[in-house]
C-alpha cells in the first residue's frame, strides 16, 4: 500500500513540474503545444495509477494473507453496526454486478459476438481482482450473514476464474474454513473453486467441474472417488455428472471423454521455480487410510505388431515372436507374463455398417466392400454383421462360413437417423456373449457423426454418451478398427460436427489398440480391408496378474516393448481398470 501511495504522489508532482515548464516557455515545451503536452501528462498519470493499482493488488495477495484471514474468521461475529452493514451492502451490490459483467464478457468471447473481447475480459479480470482485494481488506472472507448468499456466490465465482494458483493457495484454506464453520453454504462456485485449486496442485478434482479442450475432444479432468461424485454434486447444487457431460457436449459440440490420470503438468500450474506451497488442506474426498484392494483377475492385453519399415503388415505374421521376447510394465513396474497367445489365435469380429441418411450416397460402396471383407477373412475367424441407422440390427450372428454370410448380406439396406455410439455399444454387447477363448474386434464403416453432434441440444442422438462408450472401451479387451467414410461434402455447414466425429473415431482406435483408416473409393476400401485383416493376423495377446498397492488409482498404465526388435512398432490399449 505504501508503494502505491508513493507512485501516486510521484505522478502528481510530475504533473505540476511539467505544467510549470509549459508556462515558463510561453505555452510551449520541447516543441510541443500545451494541448499535446496535457495529453502526454494524462498518459503518464494513467500509467502511474495503473501501476499503483497493480502494486496494491499484488500486495493484497501477499504470503501470509491466508493465515490472517483464518484469524479473522476465528473472531467472526454476526453482530455488526449499521455503518458496517451499509458498507457491506454497497460492496455486495458492486460485486454482484461485476460478476454479471464478467460472465457476460466471457460468454461473448465464447459466442464470438463483438470486437475487442480479449481486452474487455482482461479489464474485467483486473476489476474483479481489485474488488476481491477491497473485500479482503474490509472484512476478510465474505460470509453469507454479512454479504448475503448472492454476493458470496459472486465473490467465489470471481475468485475461481480470475486468481492465479499462487493466490488461490493463499485464499483456499480460509475459504474452506469458512465453509466448515458454516459461514459459507455449499454452492456451485465453491465446488468449482475446490476443483480448480486441486488440479492446480496436481490433485484430482472432487466434483467434475473442470474440462480441457484437446483438439476436437473435451477432456474431463480426473476424478477422486468417482463412485460418490454425484452425491457430492447434489449437495453443492450441481446436476448429475452425466447430465453435465451432455451439456458440455451440446455447448461445445465436441464429444466428452473422462481422463483417468493427471497430465504431467496441469495447465494451471506455475513453472517449478514459481510454484507456491500446496495449500494445507485440499479437502480430501475420503478420510482415513486408503482402502487396500487385491486384484486376482488376469489382465489381458492385445498387442498389434508392425514393422516401421514394412509396407505390407502381413509380413508381421511370419515374425513368430515368443513370450520371452516381450516385456510388460504395469504402472512402471515389471510384470510377469502369465498368459501368451500367438497371432494364429482366432478372432470374433463384428462388422459394423452405417446405413443412416448421411451415408446413403455410399450404400453401394458399403455393400461391395462388405462382400469383399467376407471373402478375404481368415478361415478360423468368425464374423458377425450389424447394420445401424437410429437403431442397430443384427444381420448375422457370428459365423465362419463365407457362403452363409454372403447370403445374409445380399439384401441389406436402411435409411434414417445416425446413432453411432449406440451401435458401438451394441457391438460390444454382442462380443461380450462370444466365446471367452476367442479374441475380439470391431471393424466399423461409418462417417462417425452421431445425431448428438448433428442436433446439439435437441435431445436427439444415442442414449449411450461418448464418455460412457470411451470408458467402456478402456475397460474391455476389444480392438476397434474404424474406417471413416467422408460424407462431409454433402453437409458443408456441419464441418465442426465432422471434425468431432473424426476425432471420436480416432480416439476409439487408439484407446483400444487398433488403427483408424480413411477411405472413399472401393479400391481404397479393398486395400484397407486387406490391411485390417493383416493387422488381425499380427496381434499377440499377453496376460498378467496385476500387483495392487495401497493408495494407487484404479486406473493403471501399461507399457510393452520387444527389446530384441526395437524397430517394431507396437499398438495396445494404454491402460486398464483394476476390477
Amino acid at each position: 500500500m505504501a508503494t502505491a501511495i508513493f507512485i501516486r504522489l510521484l505522478s502528481n508532482r510530475l504533473y505540476c513540474n511539467l505544467e510549470k515548464m509549459a508556462l515558463s516557455y510561453g505555452f510551449k515545451a520541447m516543441g510541443l503545444e500545451l494541448r499535446t503536452l496535457h495529453l502526454v501528462i494524462c498518459a503518464v498519470i494513467f500509467c502511474a495509477n495503473a501501476l499503483a493499482q497493480l502494486s496494491a493488488t499484488d500486495n493484497c495477495f501477499r504470503v501470509g494473507l491466508g493465515k490472517d484471514l483464518e484469524k479473522r474468521l476465528a473472531n467472526h461475529s454476526t453482530e455488526t453496526d449499521l455503518s458496517a452493514k451499509k458498507n457491506t451492502a454497497d460492496l455486495s451490490g458492486q460485486i454482484i454486478r461485476l460478476a454479471a459483467d464478467f460472465s457476460t464478457n466471457s460468454r461473448n468471447i465464447l459466442q464470438n459476438e463483438e470486437k475487442n473481447k480479449e481486452s474487455k475480459i482482461a479489464e474485467t479480470e483486473s476489476q474483479s481482482r481489485q474488488m476481491i482485494c477491497r473485500i479482503l481488506e474490509t472484512s476478510g472472507i465474505p460470509t453469507d450473514d454479512a454479504y448475503g448468499p448472492d454476493a458470496v456466490d459472486a465473490f467465489l465465482y470471481l475468485v475461481a476464474r480470475t486468481l492465479k494458483p499462487s493466490e488461490l493457495a493463499e485464499l483456499y484454506p480460509a475459504i474452506i474454513q469458512a465453509y466448515r464453520l458454516k459461514y459459507i453454504r455449499p454452492n456451485v462456485h465453491l465446488a468449482v473453486l475446490v476443483d480448480k485449486t486441486r488440479l492446480a496442485f496436481g490433485r484430482k478434482q472432487l466434483f467434475g467441474t473442470q474440462a480441457i479442450i484437446r483438439g476436437d475432444l473435451l477432456l474431463l479432468a480426473p476424478l477422486d472417488d468417482p463412485e460418490n461424485v454425484d452425491s457430492r454434486r447434489q449437495r453443492f447444487g450441481l446436476s448429475p455428472l452425466k447430465e453435465y457431460e451432455r451439456s458440455l457436449q451440446n455447448q461445445y459440440r465436441k464429444p466428452v471423454i473422462r481422463s483417468f490420470q493427471l497430465p504431467e503438468r496441469s495447465p494451471n500450474t506455475l513453472p517449478p521455480a514459481a510454484t507456491p506451497s500446496e495449500p494445507a488442506n485440499l479437502w480430501d474426498a475420503s478420510s482415513g487410510e486408503p482402502e487396500i484392494r487385491i486384484a486376482t483377475a488376469l489382465v489381458k492385453v492385445d498387442v498389434l505388431v508392425r514393422d516401421t519399415d514394412a509396407k505390407n503388415p502381413a509380413s508381421m505374421a511370419s515374425l513368430a515372436l515368443k513370450k520371452e521376447d516381450f516385456r510388460i510394465f504395469d504402472n512402471g513396474r515389471p510384470a510377469v507374463i502369465d498368459f501368451f497367445n500367438q497371432t494364429d489365435a482366432p478372432f470374433d469380429i463384428v462388422l459394423l455398417l452405417d446405413l443412416s441418411g448421411s451415408t446413403s450416397g455410399k450404400t453401394g460402396l458399403i455393400k461391395k466392400s462388405t462382400r469383399r471383407f467376407i471373402q478375404a477373412k481368415r478361415p478360423e475367424d468368425r464374423l458377425a454383421i450389424v447394420i445401424f441407422t437410429d437403431k442397430p440390427t443384427l444381420v448375422s450372428d457370428f459365423e465362419k462360413d463365407p457362403e452363409i454370410l454372403l447370403k445374409r448380406v445380399k439384401d441389406i439396406g436402411g435409411f434414417g437417423g445416425s446413432y453411432v455410439w449406440d451401435a458401438f455399444a451394441f457391438a460390444m454387447d454382442l462380443l461380450d456373449k462370444s466365446e471367452k477363448q476367442r479374441r475380439k474386434a470391431i471393424v466399423a464403416m461409418t462417417d462417425g457423426v452421431d445425431n448428438a453432434l448433428w442436433f446439439s441440444g435437441s435431445g436427439s442422438g444415442s442414449r449411450t454418451s461418448f464418455a460412457d462408450l470411451a470408458e467402456r472401451v478402456s475397460r474391455e479387451s476389444v480392438i476397434i478398427f474404424p474406417v471413416y467414410l467422408d460424407t462431409e461434402k454433402e453437409y458443408p455447414r456441419l464441418a465442426d460436427s465432422y471434425k468431432a466425429a473424426r476425432a471420436s473415431l480416432h480416439y476409439l482406435g487408439e484407446a483400444s489398440g487398433g488403427n483408424y483408416f480413411t477411405a472413399n473409393k472401393l479400391e481404397e476400401l479393398e486395400h484397407l480391408y486387406d490391411q485390417v485383416l493383416s493387422d488381425v493376423g499380427a496381434v499377440y495377446t499377453l496376460g498378467f496378474s496385476p500387483e495392487i498397492r495401497e493408495g494407487e488409482s484404479a486406473w493403471h498404465t501399461i507399457k510393452i516393448d520387444v527389446p530384441s526388435r526395437p524397430e517394431l512398432r507396437l499398438k495396445y490399449r494404454p491402460g486398464y481398470f483394476v476390477q
